[in-house]
């Protein structure tokens, strides 16, 4: 297919006003605007939803909430067929230089790693930049990491059809050729995000079971195993009430740090039982002061549930008891 002539002149006005647009006074949303989304609109994309789709069914949305380190984040653009996100774009600023900036590929890479997507775009419409999402990012990784191409606006004419086009716009999407692309793309070494979470437990597992060794003298295996899945288990947990916003962002992170362990573990009780253990009476006994019975709702399993119930129950008693005296 011929290069369309929108973008020969969007290629034409950012090398005109070239300084302007690299001033850190233009900002994401102006080039947005003004490029990037008429870019895609190029290759197909109804990026304005101006066939008044459902949100479901979208080819485009934009600034959708995924799930990255149980925290809600906003890539720029996700786009879809039938409704099935096949890939993000995140859009930045021309004055930020995504040839070399190490928070820019990661932030792209960290996002559609999380997602679970294959090949994502990174793009101030100087730069188009093509992942492979499937290498696990790192904070301190190079931007050339897991880069699969780089072109810069003054080659799209010449990248289009092969690099562009054909892999990125909608008819071709549609035709399986964005699948095939991420195929052919697949690398020795790529790892799926639950693949990694599960190797990355057993290496937690592993440096406890060394410290707690380490620092506690005779240890049997029964009662080692037990101390370490109850530790991982009350993490996750924890974790999860900061994805559901029932504790703060990273309070998990920043106690373990500064070794305040006791606040932590008081964390973890009252999580479970504030947010998550509802008492109702039983259906088939009479409720005794002394002896409550209850019924918990699960939103996971492990140790930390059972301990926060027999929390609370001491708790319950030790009110009944005062109210006696």
């Amino acid at each position: 297919m011929a290069i369309p002539e929108k973008i020969l002149q969007l290629v034409d006005q950012f090398s005109r006003n070239y300084d302007e647009y690299k001033s850190l006074d233009y900002s994401e949303t102006s080039v947005r605007i003004e490029f990037i989304d008429h870019f895609f609109i190029c290759l197909g994309w109804d990026v304005g939803n101006t066939e008044g789709l459902s949100e479901k069914y979208k080819t485009v949305d934009v600034g959708s909430s995924i799930d990255v380190e149980g925290a809600k984040k906003k890539p720029d653009y996700c786009f879809r067929i039938g409704g099935i996100p096949k890939f993000f774009v995140e859009a930045k600023k021309p004055s930020i230089d995504i040839k070399r900036d190490t928070d820019s590929s990661f932030q792209l890479r960290r996002y559609a790693w999380s997602a679970k997507f294959p090949i994502s775009v990174l793009t101030n419409f100087e730069y188009f930049a093509i992942y492979d999402c499937r290498v696990k990012p790192k904070s301190n990784d190079s931007p050339s990491k897991a880069r699969i191409k780089l072109i810069h606006y003054t080659e799209y004419p010449s990248q289009w059809d092969l690099h562009i086009y054909e892999k990125f716009s909608m008819y071709w999407l549609l035709r399986g050729a964005f699948d095939r692309y991420a195929e052919e793309r697949r690398k020795t070494g790529t790892l799926e995000v639950d693949t990694a979470f599960l190797e990355e437990i057993e290496a937690w597992r592993k440096r406890l079971a060394e410290n707690i060794v380490r620092n506690n003298g005779y240890i049997n295996s029964r009662q080692l195993n037990f101390a370490i899945q109850k530790i991982i288990d009350r993490i996750i947990f924890l974790r999860m009430c900061e994805d559901k916003k029932i504790e703060k962002q990273e309070c998990c992170v920043m106690h373990i740090r500064a070794y305040d362990l006791d606040t932590l573990t008081s964390l973890q009780y009252d999580a479970c039982i504030q947010k998550v253990v509802i008492c109702t009476p039983h259906p088939h006994r009479h409720a005794r002061p002394d002896r409550p019975r209850a019924r918990i709702r699960r939103t996971a399993r492990g140790a930390s549930f059972r301990a926060a119930h027999r929390l609370r129950l001491q708790r319950h008693q030790s009110v009944s008891r005062l109210r006696d005296d």
